[in-house]
């Protein structure tokens, strides 16, 4: 997904975040929309933490609700429940730290220790400030700050865990699933590093020029490193499983300032287009003898869960298996990609978003999108469609849906229903009975054949 919140939920279920509300991404303490928030009983499916639907008059589609709090299985979740990594590993002492964002704003039965989790330190929250004062306003502080930079500070936390771990249950594996806030903005980093980025000679030769993101950038990359060094320190590295990767595409430009560049990618964060949704998945498996290399086969964080069960040599119950949409990847860190069977990959983004590489505001429409082999079908609610051949078209410049209409036909069926099996209607776009040609800012009227329920 092409934000936070619908990743996040991904990579802990296994389970794509739209099929279950997560589709959106909001300021959790700034969330006043909310049904459990306005004190209103939801009605017919909706969820006590889903937000209430309406649109404003300027948009002609009502965008999709979207649900803020995982599913517990009590009585504000009207019983759904979904079972997180941690409770997909019983026998394995998991610890989460960091950004949970999955909360409702921390509330009780949907925190991190709410689903098997020992918490070190956590945020309800998608962003946090990187400086002096750090983790003092957390929903959970955790331990006394370590660190005046908050990376090194997680950092040093996590590293600390790890040690604590193997010298109190050296015989009981572990998870750490440490979830750092950075590169997400404010932009700020250690002006040793702003120095050293500000003084580069190479600076801005591929597009990247931001020294402060460059700087947030290495603090991330010293942080993998300082953990690696740890493991190997304790003499653990070679039983211990690695899986880096980011919940969206980077946020190239904000109120018209560049950050960075996802070039030749399409987009940014909070778009359908590769540069919202393509990122790094790196594995280390634990004992490979292995050499790196890279695979080229596109891959979800759906499988995060299901790939380190596999790898755990976990059994999980029937329950858990239905609840994946996702794949083991063993296959794929195996060299047998053979054995890995191809699938279409589905996104759902029941929302207008503002097309922030413009320089100005226009919208880009609610949309879902299918990714079948080579091609990728970007269907919008409204109506549109477009079609590009990501093995020819990485940047998604040649639009083929005028001249491959009978793959955008079937690719559309199949999308259609995919997304009507498994999107509950709560969590899609309508036609929104508000909409007011007139209003201000209003954005056209519908025509054509909508893409909509």
């Amino acid at each position: 997904m092409p934000l936070c919140t619908p990743s996040r939920a991904t990579i802990l279920t296994g389970r794509n975040g739209a099929t279950f509300g997560f589709n959106n991404a909001s300021a959790m303490r700034a969330l006043k929309w909310s049904y459990a928030l306005v004190g209103k009983t939801p009605p017919g499916a909706y969820l006590a933490h889903d937000c209430l639907p309406g649109s404003p008059p300027h948009f002609p589609l009502q965008t999709g609700s979207g649900n803020h709090a995982l599913p517990n299985g009590l009585a504000d979740s009207k019983g759904l429940k979904v079972y997180s990594l941690a409770e997909m590993l019983p026998d394995y002492r998991s610890a989460f730290l960091g950004k949970w964002h999955l909360g409702a704003n921390n509330e009780v039965g949907h925190r991190p220790q709410d689903f098997g989790f020992e918490t070190i330190a956590y945020e309800d929250e998608g962003w946090s400030k990187y400086d002096k004062g750090i983790r003092k306003n957390w929903h959970q502080p955790g331990p006394p700050t370590q660190k005046d930079y908050l990376t090194d500070d997680l950092t040093a936390l996590s590293v600390d865990w790890i040690q604590d771990h193997v010298d109190e249950q050296p015989k009981t594996p572990f998870l750490l699933y440490l979830a750092h806030f950075a590169v997400h903005d404010p932009l700020q980093a250690k002006p040793k590093d702003v120095a050293y980025f500000s003084n580069k000679d190479t600076r801005g030769w591929n597009g990247h020029h931001n020294p402060t993101y460059a700087g947030m950038i290495r603090a991330l990359d010293d942080s993998v490193g300082a953990i690696c060094a740890a493991l190997k320190q304790l003499g653990i590295a070679d039983d211990t499983i690695i899986l880096f990767t980011s919940d969206n595409g980077g946020q190239a430009v904000k109120k018209g300032v560049q950050i960075t560049s996802n070039k030749p990618l399409r987009g940014q964060k909070a778009q359908t287009f590769e540069g919202g949704i393509r990122v790094p998945m790196i594995v280390s498996s634990a004992g490979s003898q292995v050499n790196g290399y890279w695979v080229d086969k596109p891959v979800s964080l759906e499988d995060v869960a299901p790939t380190l069960v596999a790898l755990a040599k976990e059994q999980v119950p029937e329950t858990i298996q239905k609840q994946w949409t996702g794949n083991s990847l063993v296959p794929l860190l195996e060299q047998r990609p053979d054995d890995f069977s191809e699938r279409a990959i589905y996104i759902h983004d029941p929302y207008y978003r503002m097309d922030g590489l413009s320089g100005r505001a226009p919208f880009l429409s609610p949309n879902s999108v299918l990714i079948a082999g080579d091609y990728k079908l970007i269907a919008t609610h409204d109506g549109s469609v477009r079609l590009f051949d990501l093995s020819k078209d990485i940047g998604e410049q040649n639009d083929l849906s005028a001249s491959m209409p009978e793959r955008v036909s079937t690719m559309k069926k199949q999308l259609a229903v995919w997304r009507f099996k498994n999107i509950p209607a709560r969590y899609d776009t309508c036609v929104n009975l508000n909409y007011n040609p007139q209003a201000k800012n209003a954005l056209p009227a519908l025509q054509g054949e909508l893409f909509i329920r």
